[in-house]
């Protein structure tokens, strides 16, 4: 059987910044059935491991213990979950108060934005 690292997962949530009922939801299933799998109580099925991974933005194989190394094979300069987080609420604010996943055009297009504005910024400061 496969066996999910609890404390890992608890470790990555806390890190996160999110609390047990935010991630929950997102990954639509209830608190308790999160806790549960950060206490080790009951293991989830594989499909909710690469749920979790996706969410966290790390390696199943990290999660399952199986490497040190938490990046996920196909993101090797990942952003970093509170940043992820950070995105996913302007994402919030921007898709009026929906409860609604940014993919990754979304995050690019924000990022587009934060760095014109960034330049444009230092730009006025120079003047």
């Amino acid at each position: 059987m496969v066996m999910l690292n609890n404390e890992r997962l608890k470790k990555i949530r806390k890190e996160s910044g999110f609390n047990q009922s935010e991630v929950a939801a997102k990954l639509n299933i209830k608190r308790e059935t999160y806790t549960r799998y950060e206490t080790g109580t009951i293991q989830p099925p594989s499909d909710m491991i690469l749920a979790i991974a996706k969410f966290y933005e790390v390696s199943a194989d990290w999660l399952l213990n199986n490497t040190d190394d938490p990046t996920p094979p196909n993101k090797k300069n990942s952003i970093p979950p509170e940043k992820m987080k950070l995105l996913n609420n302007i994402g919030y604010a921007y898709f009026g108060g929906e409860n609604k996943e940014l993919d990754e055009d979304d995050v690019d297009t924000i990022l587009e934005i934060v760095t014109a504005t960034r330049k444009a910024h230092e730009k006025r400061e120079k003047k």
